[in-house]
């Protein structure tokens, strides 16, 4: 068939198929997909693929993406953000998702933050303590190694610890300081408990 004529033909046969009810429809394409061979399957195959698996979250309006994103958990939207970069941008700038989900872990919320991503970072740094806690790795004990006498002050700043024991000799409390570079977990804002608990028996504040 020459292509002039095949385009007379297929117009003709849209007109026609686009009259006919959805049943009719569907028994011709079954009829169709019966006559065709393995070139003709293989490209319904690709082309169906297209069609059907659609990008909703490209495709719609961002004030509607954000309304269904609000139905599912963080968790699933975790796993959604690994689906694609424009997946990951769009759910992260999605504010009120993550600002529940800090709600939901007791956080109190600033509505003065305007940062989109400040709330998923807060949620994933509040998780990631919540496992850390869970397999007791959120702290660590040190031992301190400094006098031998019951401590009865303690104080921290600056990245020096300072501990003082009273001579009963003297009367006078003395200090003793312990420099930042012997206390690395104080440096990496981790909490240290002494295991020599009797220093703080009767510690005064300072």
């Amino acid at each position: 068939m020459e292509k002039k004529d095949f385009e007379a033909w297929l117009d003709n046969i849209s007109i026609t198929f686009l009259s006919l009810t959805d049943l009719q429809k569907n028994e011709t394409l079954d009829h169709l997909i019966s006559l065709s061979g393995a070139v003709q399957l293989r490209h319904l195959s690709n082309n169906l693929e297209i069609l059907l698996k659609r990008d909703f979250l490209k495709l719609l309006p961002l004030e509607l993406s954000f309304y269904l994103l609000k139905w599912l958990d963080p968790h699933t939207l975790l796993t959604c953000c690994l689906v694609s970069k424009q997946w990951n941008k769009v759910i992260s700038a999605c504010t009120e998702v993550w600002q529940t989900a800090c709600k939901n872990l007791g956080w109190q919320i600033d509505d003065s933050v305007q940062d989109p991503l400040h709330w998923k970072k807060v949620y994933l740094k509040a998780i990631l303590r919540m496992k850390q806690l869970k397999d007791h790795e959120a702290f660590e004990t040190s031992s301190l190694i400094g006098h031998s006498a019951r401590v009865y002050a303690l104080y921290y700043k600056d990245g020096l610890l300072c501990t003082g024991r009273r001579f009963r000799k003297l009367g006078v409390l003395l200090f003793f300081v312990i420099s930042a570079h012997q206390l690395p977990h104080l440096i990496n804002d981790k909490l240290i408990f002494l295991d020599q608990t009797d220093y703080f028996h009767n510690a005064n504040s300072v």
